[in-house]
């Protein structure tokens, strides 16, 4: 069993500490627990009540230690025994962060190593490259480090006999201003919305009011009939095709197709919701459900939600096309701390904006805080909350910030329908949360695209915030005077409107 150090120093500028009660194992297969629980003595597993569920799949665990050392070192022990070897894929030390009395719980990834050569001569940072690989015996994720080149990085396996944060540390002794050296971090809890169960009480007629509030239905009739589709990638959970028109997926843990579902945190369809509400088929003449109806998805599935998944799976949507990523996640929603490594998301989303003109929007969060989830809360992300039917902010709904990077806009977002979806045919799921209402402006925004294909990812979110609707005057004061009119802390620009939006982009 490997040690890690007590103490670090996370990416984002603050001291985490190493909590000994506490393993992530992660598996090269998706298996059932049980079976490990019993090899390996536990009672149970370490969870959370239904409100905070944990970031993980069925290829990894969060495990709460025996608090008696000696039984903690015999769990550690039969972990990497024979019997468990084939399918343990690695063990990550838990480290904690406390602030104000909250604490935040992160897991660090043993077996990967994230590189930047920092020498401006070529052939003296391939010299230095070879020499790390073959004095540390690393070897090279050639897929991975494909993408991660595009913002400088490249990614490495270390042996089995020493972890990353070993071999880190050691690398930044060695070779001090020569390179950077990044970790990948998995948070422990989710940061996937909320679906709902099957909700008899609303009429077929109802499934799509979202479809109304929006009067998106007066746009389409005005869209033109010869636009060319623009791709919306979809990062989340995955995808699956009942009333989907998908492109070519892929798994963000093997960077392999085909970006199928993956159960992370119990949210299976989660992924596959989103995608309906930006971009569903037209399933019957009273259940349209998607914005952009018929347009394509590129399905990118996350297999362990680290930072560098997120970070991947920008880069791969933005190199294989995508001109809209969807994110309806979050993470720092509660309390505004981020564990994600923010420098290395925030080169991608760069890279994505900047070289590929490609427009992200975001989930704002749902905690209901005056807080900005990331990556919401970066300033070329759209930032999108929730409204329900009497066009008022959600109650769970994040919200605040300043214009910059707060809130956007908002969109509705209590009950959003998401009809068949692949493990539920034929009955409604409704979503409820900003990750459904992030979908619907991703929806409006590969609409404008499609359009006009020359707009950048910042005249396509112009035209969205200032053709917002300024919805209910007599609740929320548009006093704030913002580069793109008048602005509410509570609902941003106002409620997206997709006929005027439209409308304003076909008389440009």
């Amino acid at each position: 069993m490997q040690l890690f150090p007590a103490k670090l120093s996370h990416p984002n500028g603050f001291k985490i500490d190493l909590d000994e009660s506490q393993l992530l194992i992660g598996f090269t297969e998706n298996i059932d627990k049980k079976d490990i629980l019993s090899v390996l003595g536990l009672e149970g597993l370490f969870t959370k009540d239904n409100k905070h569920p944990l970031n993980q799949s069925g290829f990894e665990e969060w495990i709460q230690l025996p608090s008696d050392i000696s039984a903690r070192e015999d769990v550690i022990n039969k972990i990497g025994s024979v019997e468990l070897g084939t399918i343990v894929d690695y063990v990550a030390p838990v480290y904690q962060y406390s602030e104000a009395g909250r604490v935040s719980y992160m897991a660090v990834l043993p077996n990967t190593l994230l590189i930047s050569y920092l020498d401006k001569d070529p052939d003296k940072a391939s010299q230095l490259e070879k020499e790390i690989l073959s004095r540390y015996q690393l070897s090279t994720n050639k897929e991975k480090s494909a993408l991660l080149r595009l913002i400088g990085y490249k990614l490495y396996e270390t042996p089995a006999n020493h972890s990353a944060l070993e071999i880190g540390q050691a690398l930044i002794n060695d070779y001090p201003k020569r390179i950077e050296v990044e970790y990948e971090i998995k948070p422990q809890s989710c940061m996937l919305g909320d679906e709902q169960p099957p909700d008899q009480k609303y009429a077929a007629k109802d499934f799509g009011w979202h479809i109304g509030q929006i009067k998106a239905i007066g746009a389409w009739q005005i869209i033109p009939s010869d636009l060319v589709n623009s791709p919306i990638a979809v990062l989340d959970t995955g995808c699956c095709n009942p009333i989907l028109n998908l492109l070519p997926g892929i798994s963000l843990g093997t960077l392999e197709p085909s970006g199928e579902p993956i159960d992370i945190c119990g949210k299976k369809i989660h992924g596959t919701q989103c995608a309906i509400i930006a971009a569903g088929k037209k399933y019957a003449a009273e259940r349209t459900t998607g914005i952009a109806a018929g347009f394509p998805v590129i399905p990118v599935a996350f297999r362990k939600v680290t930072d560098l998944e997120v970070t991947l799976g920008i880069l791969h949507a933005a190199k294989t096309g995508a001109r809209v990523i969807n994110m309806s996640f979050g993470q720092g929603a509660n309390d505004g701390t981020v564990l994600w490594n923010k420098h290395l998301i925030n080169k991608a989303i760069q890279h994505a904006y900047s070289k590929h003109r490609v427009f992200l929007c975001a989930a704002a969060g749902n905690s209901g805080q005056a807080i900005m989830a990331f990556p919401a809360s970066h300033p070329l992300v759209v930032a999108v909350g929730a409204t329900h039917r009497q066009d008022k902010r959600l109650d769970i709904s994040n919200y605040g910030g300043h214009a910059q990077n707060g809130i956007s806009v908002v969109a509705p977002g209590k009950g959003i329908n998401a009809l068949n979806t692949c493990a539920y045919p034929d009955e409604n799921r409704p979503l409820t949360g900003t990750s459904a209402s992030s979908a619907l402006v991703a929806g409006l925004a590969a609409l404008i695209l499609a359009i006009n294909p020359d707009f950048t990812p910042g005249e396509v979110r112009d035209f969205i915030e200032v053709n917002a609707e300024k919805v209910r005057p007599d609740v929320y004061n548009y006093n704030q005077k913002n580069s793109n009119g008048l602005w509410n802390a509570e609902v941003g620009y106002g409620r997206i409107d997709v006929f005027q939006t439209i409308k304003s982009v076909l008389e440009k």
